[in-house]
């Protein structure tokens, strides 16, 4: 099967770092999606519609996400220092 789109918004990489290993890491998760897009996060609950919202710890930063199967997509939904969540 072809690997599922992934779509962030650009207003939420605002929160990534500009350069460096974290920032590295963080793209090579969000990019890791496409392949495994229901890779088990650190958390997850289930939002007003039903929908898995995963959040994963990655280089100190929480990941949120979910994947929509019918359209093979991954929303990633917010980006925020892992401290803050």
């Amino acid at each position: 099967m072809p690997p599922y789109k992934v779509f962030i918004n650009l207003d939420i990489l605002s929160e990534v770092p500009a350069s460096g290993k974290a920032r590295e890491q963080i793209l090579n998760f969000i990019k890791s999606l496409a392949d495994d897009p229901f890779q088990s996060g650190d958390y997850s609950d289930i939002d007003d519609v039903g929908r898995t919202i995963f959040t994963k710890i990655v280089a100190s930063y929480a990941i949120t996400y979910w994947a929509d199967s019918p359209v093979r997509e991954v929303k990633v939904i917010l980006i925020q220092r892992a401290d803050s969540f």
